[in-house]
């Protein structure tokens, strides 16, 4: 799929991969407990089962995933958590051609310079352009598309993947 989704497919709300609803699912379970996940599935209004959230071809709307994270930062005491519930999602990639090709680009600044270019996986309601790339350092700039008001759970998590790359 190329970087200009259609109108139809984001408003058919395929907006958001699976894999970030794992990721926090899987985080308030272990660090929260089941009545921590139940009170944010609870608040959220989530109607889908877990094996769905869990599920990493499955995709979220945006409305899905903004009261997923913002219930979250409700329940667990602040957005720090979601930094941490998308930190943490190294463990739970399942994706071992993906890690060969990040490791063929030889080191976090050549993939954080290709990082805008990559095809929309993951989200197809966020542009994404690296601004400046440097040996140790990147600087990433996030906007939601047209039409999805950006929010500042969603910067939190964002922040978090982003600092997935080095490690």
């Amino acid at each position: 799929m190329d970087r200009t989704t259609s109108g139809t497919e984001r408003q058919a709300g395929r907006h958001f991969a699976g894999s970030m609803t794992l990721y926090v699912v899987r985080y308030v379970e272990a660090h929260g407990g089941r009545d921590a996940l139940d009170e944010v599935l609870k608040r959220a209004g989530e109607t889908r089962s877990l094996d769905v959230l869990a599920d990493e071809a499955s995709w979220s709307s945006y409305p899905q995933l903004r009261r997923i994270l913002e219930a979250t930062a409700e329940v667990m005491g602040g957005r720090e958590h979601l930094f941490a519930a998308s930190a943490e999602a190294f463990g739970l990639m399942s994706m071992p051609s993906a890690t060969e090709m990040l490791q063929a680009l030889g080191s976090p600044s050549a993939l954080y310079a290709n990082l805008g270019q990559t095809p929309e996986i993951i989200t197809t309601v966020i542009d994404l352009d690296v601004v400046d790339s440097g040996p140790t350092e990147a600087t990433i700039r996030t906007r939601f598309k047209d039409g999805f008001e950006p929010f500042i759970e969603f910067c939190s998590f964002q922040a978090g993947l982003h600092s997935l790359v080095p490690r």
